[in-house]
């Protein structure tokens, strides 16, 4: 539950508005158009196109991105 249920949408936004500016001020790009180390989802679903229903694997992957 919040802990300031009084706060309105408005606050938050503000709040919020503060936060993203104090982390350009650090340098911080709050919405990266790169992701190192990330793999492609379709080469992870080719990776994988031979698993079974129920099967497990151990691999892991970085992925991401937005649905549309």
């Amino acid at each position: 539950m919040s802990e300031r249920p009084e706060s309105t949408t408005s606050d938050l936004l503000a709040e919020r508005r503060v936060k993203l500016e104090k982390l350009r001020e650090q340098g911080i790009d709050p919405y990266p158009h790169a992701f190192p180390d990330r793999t492609e989802v379709a080469a992870v679903r080719e990776a994988h196109e031979s698993i079974e229903p129920g099967e497990e694997k151990t691999d892991r992957y970085r992925v991401a991105g937005r649905s549309s």
